[in-house]
């Protein structure tokens, strides 16, 4: 009886690092429509931007929050509207133009000389909004990186999750990092605008780790 109890009791006590650890990890599935403007809260007045202001972007609270991942990515977008039916996955494509969207706000831009329609994050912290905005940074040779750990306002490559050779990849949080924003950067180039005509909806699960890596 006693070597039962004992057997119950270490497996018990085994059972508990296991459980921690899940507690500290939180998955979050989304949907982000085609119109989802990352920039949108940076806008004072939407009915000035040209084709339409689109949506605010998709929120998460990463308070707390070490590192992020993004899984099971699926659906389809387009930003041309009726004039064509050519659709993106989450990671965007090739269409014969490039992705040069420029400032907004605190917000920077981002460029890629390949792709449009990828799937875009930011984060920021309380104050942030009262920094300048900082350059925007050019993921037509980076978006297969392993490892991110983007400033507050850098607007960044987020796509399916996966780099081209199907590593999840991690970005690492700031310690005093409040929300995150996710959605896309279209317009092609300019300040992001022409939302009013995008189709198509991305699914994926935002997956949050409390602990960890991390770089505080």
């Amino acid at each position: 009886m006693k070597l039962c109890h004992i057997t119950l009791l270490v497996a018990m006590l085994a059972a508990i690092p296991a459980l921690a650890q899940d507690e500290e990890i939180q998955r979050i599935p989304i949907e982000i429509s085609a119109q989802a403007n990352l920039y949108f809260h940076e806008i004072t007045d939407t009915s000035t931007v040209r084709g339409g202001a689109g949506i605010p972007p998709v929120e998460i609270d990463i308070r707390g929050v070490k590192m992020i991942s993004f899984e099971d990515a699926e659906g389809t977008v387009s930003c041309f509207g009726d004039f064509d039916s050519t659709y993106f996955g989450a990671d965007g494509g090739v269409y014969g133009h490039k992705t040069d969207v420029g400032e907004r706000g605190a917000l920077s831009g981002i460029q890629h000389k390949k792709k449009v329609m990828f799937v875009t994050g930011v984060m920021i912290s309380e104050y942030s909004r009262l920094d300048p905005p900082y350059p925007a940074d050019d993921y037509t040779e980076r978006e297969n990186y392993e490892e991110l750990y983007p400033p507050f306002n850098q607007a960044f490559f987020i796509g399916d999750g996966k780099n081209a050779k199907g590593v999840q990849q991690r970005i690492l949080v700031r310690g005093d990092a409040t929300t995150l924003y996710i959605g896309f950067a279209d317009c092609l180039q300019g300040p992001a605008s022409n939302y009013r005509d995008n189709k198509g909806t991305i699914k994926m699960t935002v997956v949050l780790y409390r602990s960890g890596k991390g770089r505080g």
